[in-house]
This record gives structure tokens, sequence and C-alpha cells, in this order.
């Protein structure tokens, strides 16, 4: 699932009262963390704090050090924001923040939590805690904060993305649909949103509007394996067997260990009699996916056409053993 998160935040911190002396410092380590220069950036800020530490300047430090994926050393310095001022709700952003870099889903819900709190204002700050829940498998409550964050900044279009990613997991398709078509109004050149929309038409089986919205994506990002795939699909789907071919190829292409884009492929060899290419397919998906139950149940279909009973017994057997029922079903019917 592509989710987006977003990294800058609309809170203001407020160091007016502490220029002074240490004025041009500060001012250059700002600069320095707008211009990307995070190691610079936290030079200027030691020197200041070194002197006169304060809960903005941990914030702008950890900002600079979380920008280098220290995450330990971040949220070090956000906890020490948060001690000088418990009201900061920067700080709390900030390290919800890194809490969904490590994947600290529900630790980061709580801090989005307490910034929201302090600062219900922040359309980030929902669409965040949204992300969070998301990744949490919290569908409905997600939804109800990328409203929020939609509420109070309506061109938020990946708060759309995001909300339709929630509609989409829900079956919601026509939902997502309408969800990625804001998404796109507000910004034509994100190209997975027109691969999500993709999705979403195929679920609903519109296979032309899907292709057309996959070959969106990938005029956008011609190296997009996904959208190359399922385009493949949309086409056989239609029965353009030939064109799907083509997609797995060019997915092959981008990605030669892409075990959808190999199974898919064998599938496809198979409708058009191409036998051997099909078996090819197979045994490089069970190369690269050893439990891959569907490649083995199709390996044994083949192994039958060829008549070679022992191997198709074999496959379908393992297939079944990998989950798939149809392998066991085969086995009573050919193998007893």
């Amino acid at each position: 699932m592509f989710v987006y998160i977003i990294i800058k935040s609309n809170i203001k911190m407020d160091i007016t009262n502490f220029l002074g002396f240490f004025s041009d410092d500060i001012a250059m380590g700002k600069e320095k963390l707008k211009q990307g220069d995070f190691v610079g950036a936290i030079h200027y800020f030691n020197e200041v704090l070194r002197h006169r530490p304060t809960d903005e300047l941990y914030c702008l430090r950890g900002r600079a050090i979380a920008k280098l994926q220290n995450y330990k050393s971040a949220i070090e310095d956000f906890n020490e924001a948060i001690k000088l001022n418990p009201e900061n709700s920067e700080a709390y952003f900030r390290r919800g923040g890194v809490k969904l870099e490590l994947q600290d889903f529900r630790g980061a819900v709580l801090d989005y939590d307490k910034s929201i709190d302090l600062y219900p204002e922040s359309s980030d700050a929902f669409f965040n805690r949204g992300n969070a829940k998301i990744h949490l498998g919290q569908y409905y409550i997600a939804i109800l904060d990328f409203n929020k964050a939609i509420e109070i900044n309506d061109n938020n279009d990946l708060a759309y993305f995001n909300r339709g990613v929630c509609k989409s997991s829900l079956q919601d398709n026509q939902g997502s649909i309408v969800d990625y078509n804001k998404a796109i109004e507000i910004d034509p050149f994100n190209g997975e949103v027109y691969y999500n929309r993709g999705n979403s038409k195929g679920n609903i089986g519109d296979q032309l509007g899907a292709i057309i919205d996959y070959s969106k994506a990938l005029n956008l990002k011609p190296k997009h394996e996904l959208a190359l795939i399922n385009r493949g699909n949309a086409k056989l789907n239609l029965k353009d067997t030939y064109g799907a071919i083509e997609d797995y190829d060019r997915a092959i292409k981008v990605n030669d260990e892409s075990i959808l884009a190999y199974l898919n492929r064998a599938n496809a060899n198979m409708d058009i009699d191409d036998f051997d290419g099909a078996l090819l397919d197979l045994n490089k998906t069970i190369e690269l996916s050893p439990e891959n139950s569907a490649a083995f149940f199709n390996r044994g279909n083949l192994h039958n056409i060829f008549g070679n009973r022992n191997k198709a017994c074999s496959d379908w057997l393992r297939a079944g053993e990998l989950g798939d029922s149809d392998g066991y079903e085969k086995l009573r019917q050919y193998c007893s």
C-alpha cells in the first residue's frame, strides 16, 4: 500500500524572544536546515544549545538529526524540548513523525493526539495521524482524520489520496475514485494517484479505464513495475493476451526478480498454448518464491498436459501443503 507521510508542519515556532547574542547562529542554522545541509545546521544549533538550551532549538536540531535518519538522537532532542515546554505542539508533532519512520505507529498516534490537543488547526497533524492509523488497519477512523485535514486545508491532495487508499481498503472503490479524482485535480502529476485509481477502476470491472490510468502513471514513471503488471492484467481480462505479455516483459526488464510478472506471464503464455514458455516462467517463479502455491498448482497442470503425471502429482501435493485446496482436489482426481 502506498501511503504518503508529510514531514513538514504548519505549526509555527516563535524564537523571537531568543535572538539577542545568538541570532546569527540561529539564522545560519535555520538557513542550513532549509538548504538541506543538516550537518551544518546541527553545528550551529549545537553552538547555541551549549549556552542557552530552549525547547524551540531542540526541535530545530531534532529535525536536522531526523533528516540524517539518526532517529534515536532525534527523539532525545524532542524529549528534551517537551521537558522544557510540555505545551510545545511542534515537539510532539516531530516526535510523531520519527515514530512513523520507526514504524511505532501506536506511539505516533499518541504524539499526534497531544499535538492536536495543543494545536487543533494543524492539517498536517491530522493527516499524519491518519497515516499512522492506516498502518494499524484502522481505516474507518483514519478517514475521520483525513476528513479533518481536508476541512482545514481543502487543497491537500495527499489527504484526498490517502482517504482514497482507506476507501479502497474498505472495498468502497467508487468512493476511492472520487477522492483520487480530486487529488488529480489538485496535482495532475502524481503518478501514484493514477495507479491507485486504475486499481479501483479494475476492481469495479472498468478494465479499459484501468488501462488508461496505468498508462498515465507510466507516462509519469516509465519504470513503474506494478503499473506495468496491472496494465498487463487488465489487458489479459480484455483478451489482449499479446499486449499483456508485452507489459509483463517490460516489468521483468524493470525488475528481473518480479515474481508477479513471471507468474502472470506464465498464465498469459498458457492462454496462447505456449506451454514451454509458461513452464520456464513458473520455474522462475518457484525459484524466486519457493512457497508460491499458485506456481506449484499451475506447474502441476502443465506437467499433466505434458503427460508427466508423477511431476504433476508432486506439484499439486506441494500446492496443497502450501494451502491451495485445489491442489488436493487434483490429487484426488488424478493421483489416487
